[in-house]
């Protein structure tokens, strides 16, 4: 990268979130930011498992200690939002599946703010295929979202990266186990954790910038 470059990460607390923060605080290239979501607003997670608020402040105390800064704003509010990410480089979302929507006051936010890539929560499959799949179904409307939220990001004249991954086995393993496809053809699998590490490294290579980087 040649510089150090601020990155500032949204939903910090799932999965791969904490992972993202974690391995970026290892990175000499960065410094590090998490966007906080003000008390009281909703949040959302694919297991429908939450950190309880004891549980994320001995998080966040512990970021703040190896030198994270710690930004909290009204994640739907630009008037809150835009400042909250003044002085970042790169915003990491990490949203889970079903909150897809919260990117939308994100992007906006991220270009008024001088924001330079915007890395959107994409970490499954490459959706520009998936969105047309001949038979609705949830995922499929999930896709076109992610697929839709990407042009929105162009169209915002952001740089961007997305990172595709495999399945997620912390949530497909969880009995009942779902079978995709026939339950013979192979699939890729893609530890949460493992996702969450791998975005920092990813950010780091030029060849990452407006780039789709399985």
């Amino acid at each position: 990268i040649g510089m150090t470059k601020t990155v500032t990460v949204f939903a910090a607390s799932g999965t791969a979130g904490r992972a993202c923060v974690d391995e970026l605080i290892k990175h000499p290239d960065f410094d590090v930011r998490v966007l906080q979501r003000k008390p009281g607003q909703e949040e959302k997670s694919s297991s429908g498992i939450l950190l309880e608020k004891d549980e994320k402040q001995v998080m966040w105390d512990d970021w703040k200690s190896r030198g994270v800064e710690i930004r909290e704003a009204d994640v739907t509010d630009h008037v809150d939002l835009i400042p909250a990410l003044e002085g970042t480089d790169y915003l990491v979302s990490c949203v889970p599946l079903f909150a897809t929507e919260s990117q939308y006051p994100l992007i906006f936010a991220a270009k008024e703010a001088g924001v330079e890539r915007f890395v959107p929560s994409e970490f499954g499959y490459i959706y520009e295929w998936e969105q047309f799949w001949p038979t609705p179904s949830v995922h499929r409307t999930m896709a076109r979202q992610k697929a839709f939220i990407r042009r929105v990001i162009e169209l915002a004249g952001l740089d961007y990266t997305i990172i595709p991954a495999g399945l997620w086995p912390e949530y497909y393993m969880v009995e009942p186990v779902g079978i995709v496809g026939d339950g013979e053809r192979k699939v890729s699998w893609s530890c949460g954790q493992d996702v969450g590490r791998i975005i920092p490294h990813v950010l780091a290579h030029p060849a990452s910038k407006n780039a789709v980087c399985p």
